[in-house]
């Protein structure tokens, strides 16, 4: 993937946990909306915050203009002001959307504008080469109470030929004893 745009979500997760340079490992460019890195940053003490800003000051982020999205649908309501941003440059720049939140990846697909989430960033470094596994990631997703369903972690981890979620809840607390 060349170019991606980045939702705030995902950027703070990864900003948590296993870093942006996991990101920019599978796509070239990660361009971010004025709103998303507002909600993003807004607060320095909010946990991701400083690596996001790390990030965007060593150019692992690019920051863009704001963009009007025109679309008038209800759906498009529901929308906070990053995803909404974060759909119109996605459609601007023709290219994929970075976005967890099931409205906004409805909105998104709607459009036309391809998405792919968190884990499908964690599967395609899987697939790269670049991560040997994603469960302890999305293990320690969980432990930070990042919200992705148990359905789609299950669906990832068989994608990824890994062990299932029951599996997950034991390495969860293996990890937390880990950062001990």
């Amino acid at each position: 993937m060349k170019l991606i745009v980045a939702d705030a979500g995902p950027l703070i997760i990864f900003g948590r946990t296993c870093g942006i340079k996991l990101i920019r490992s599978v796509v070239s460019q990660i361009l971010v909306p004025p709103a998303v890195l507002s909600e993003c940053i807004a607060d320095a003490a909010k946990p991701g915050a400083r690596a996001i800003l790390s990030a965007l000051e060593s150019g692992l982020l690019t920051r863009l203009n704001t963009a009007d999205f025109t679309d008038t649908s209800r759906e498009i309501l529901l929308l906070d002001p990053g995803e909404k941003e974060a759909i119109a440059a996605a459609k601007f720049y023709g290219c994929t959307v970075l976005l967890d939140e099931v409205v906004g990846r409805s909105v998104a697909k709607t459009s036309g504008i391809p998405v792919t989430g968190s884990l499908g960033i964690l599967l395609l470094a899987k697939e790269q080469g670049i991560v040997r596994t994603i469960e302890p990631i999305i293990a320690e997703w969980k432990t930070a109470n990042y919200y992705l369903s148990d359905k789609l972690i299950d669906d990832f981890l068989k994608r990824a030929g890994e062990k299932m979620l029951a599996t997950l809840t034991s390495s969860a607390i293996e990890f937390q004893k880990y950062q001990q």
